[in-house]
């Protein structure tokens, strides 16, 4: 068992995301079966938040479909899961397709035992156009997860420390987009962000989508109506096409800005 910062020890370099996301302390086994070696690895975080944060921010590219659990991931050498405040991760050294049936029941077995239920989505993900795209999302909490996964975002975030946010890609061969469920627990956050964006100062009404075309030729969109979370829309369309898929997700009263003239 490592637990706190005692994980240093077991990680070289790579505990400090761990720790941003919030973890409390891993057991690690090594396990042999049928002459084949695997390490189990069983992360507790201190939420689901923070499980499923540090398995996305892992995920790449990798099968995630598994009848017993919704946050999963597999590779010929490794399998990840993600189920209530835990993430898991077992490795075997082989890769071969025996190696890779008896990971799948290890996996089984550990997800029987394991307590707690899978994340429940943000309200906005749930809509069906956006299912396809679900194996990409990810959860960011912390400027180290921002600088290693969303880093052209980091500008944006000068000046809030804490947040956790939800990000969705939906792309296709023309069109890139990114969209945030974003947690700030200060208002001051909130018009920092906005300003930090781009946004007119005073511009952005609750309960109303605002769009602005930014320098680099990007659209963004931002809704917020508190209590709930800010939704961020960014795309490479213009912001009339942005402000009709808006539209067809959550209809309501949207805004195109006009951009701040800048000093």
């Amino acid at each position: 068992f490592y637990t706190g910062k005692e994980l240093y020890k077991y990680i070289d370099g790579g505990a400090e995301i761990y720790l941003e996301y919030g973890f409390q302390q891993v057991a690690v086994q090594k396990y042999l079966l049928n002459d084949q070696e695997f390490q189990i690895e069983i992360f507790q975080m201190s939420d689901s938040l923070a499980a499923f944060g540090i398995f996305s921010y892992f995920r790449r590219q990798c099968a995630s479909i598994h009848p017993l659990c919704q946050f999963f991931c597999s590779t010929p050498y490794q399998l990840t899961f993600a189920r209530g405040k835990f993430y898991v991760s077992i490795t075997n050294f082989r890769g071969d397709s025996t190696a890779q049936r008896q990971s799948s029941k290890l996996v089984e077995r550990l997800l029987l035992r394991i307590p707690g239920t899978d994340l429940s989505l943000p309200p906005f993900f749930r809509n069906p156009r956006f299912a396809p795209s679900l194996q990409d999302l990810i959860f960011v909490r912390g400027h180290l997860g921002l600088q290693n996964r969303i880093p052209d975002w980091e500008s944006w975030f000068t000046g809030i420390s804490h947040f956790g946010l939800f990000l969705l890609p939906v792309n296709d061969q023309v069109y890139s987009n990114r969209i945030a469920w974003l947690d700030l627990p200060h208002s001051s956050d909130r018009e920092q962000l906005l300003d930090n964006i781009g946004f007119p100062v005073g511009q952005v009404a609750s309960g109303v989508w605002s769009i602005l075309r930014q320098t680099d030729q990007s659209s963004v969109a931002v809704f917020w109506r508190p209590p709930e979370p800010i939704i961020i829309w960014q795309s490479n369309a213009d912001p009339p096409t942005l402000k009709r898929w808006v539209n067809e997700i959550q209809p309501g009263q949207i805004r195109i800005l006009i951009p701040r003239i800048q000093n």
